[in-house]
């Protein structure tokens, strides 16, 4: 049972989120820092309380996508889920407060984390969710960089945005058979790939000329990531290539993962 929760609580996501987290702190220079421990609990919570809701609000189209998924398959009670995703809200809430109190309203930012985020998961899964989702994100890495290399925000935000857009066409067709408006339905799948190329040529620019201004090591990771995304956008204009663009696309990700946990060795 134990082993079904943890799945619930996507275990890939989870650690990216927590080594992003301290990986940005240590790159802006505030790893040992009172706030530190603040930070990296609040995001944590919020990372896996919108995960889990994410879940929650899926269970629709995984029984179409993912069957055998806990939720889904009713190994875990989702009552228990959400009341994980309320306790999680519960802790996060306080520790953004203690942030506002003591280091500056400028973490009240956080707390617009929550509201894009909502609106993502409640089912905007069209261009405006996907926006909102992006939002989510880059103010998760606000929170962690402030007040350093905040273009990273930027950068972090047209990449997200792209990436999920091509993980929103892998699942087209269980979407439309559940009724989620989604990115790929509201374009052609030109108009489609033609944006996710342009959300991803944005990032590039961005991510390099942070790359440009500090010479930053890992950046060079998210550069990767950010050309194999970009290459696994053909699969929206190429059926053929469907395979390949879901095999890169865990490839960028674990890329990510990669990068954020070499910020701490840089």
């Amino acid at each position: 049972m134990l082993k079904e929760y943890f799945l619930v609580c996507r275990p890939s996501l989870l650690a990216l989120g927590l080594m992003a987290s301290i990986g940005l702190i240590n790159w802006s220079g505030q790893l040992w820092t009172p706030k530190t421990p603040l930070i990296v609990m609040l995001i944590f919570s919020v990372n896996l309380a919108w995960t889990l809701y994410n879940e929650l609000m899926d269970r629709k189209l995984d029984r179409v996508n993912k069957p055998n998924k806990p939720l889904p398959s009713a190994q875990v009670s989702s009552m228990r889920v959400y009341q994980i995703f309320f306790a999680l809200l519960c802790i996060s809430v306080p520790l953004n407060l203690i942030l506002i109190v003591f280091y500056g309203l400028i973490y009240a930012v956080g707390f617009l984390g929550h509201l894009t985020a909502f609106s993502y998961n409640v089912g905007r899964k069209d261009l405006l969710g996907n926006i909102c989702m992006a939002t989510t994100y880059a103010t998760a890495c606000f929170l962690s960089l402030y007040p350093h290399h905040l273009l990273f925000c930027l950068a972090f935000f047209f990449f997200t945005f792209g990436h999920n857009i091509i993980q929103q066409f892998m699942d087209l067709e269980a979407e439309k058979a559940v009724g989620i408006v989604t990115v790929p339905m509201q374009f052609s799948d030109l108009g489609t790939y033609t944006l996710t190329e342009f959300l991803l040529l944005f990032s590039l620019v961005s991510f390099s000329t942070l790359y440009a201004q500090t010479f930053y090591m890992p950046l060079l990771i998210f550069l990767m990531a950010n050309i194999g995304t970009a290459f696994s956008a053909y699969s929206i204009v190429w059926g053929n290539y469907e395979k390949i663009g879901k095999i890169t696309l865990k490839l960028e990700r674990a890329l990510l993962l990669v990068g954020f946990a070499s910020m701490l060795l840089f």
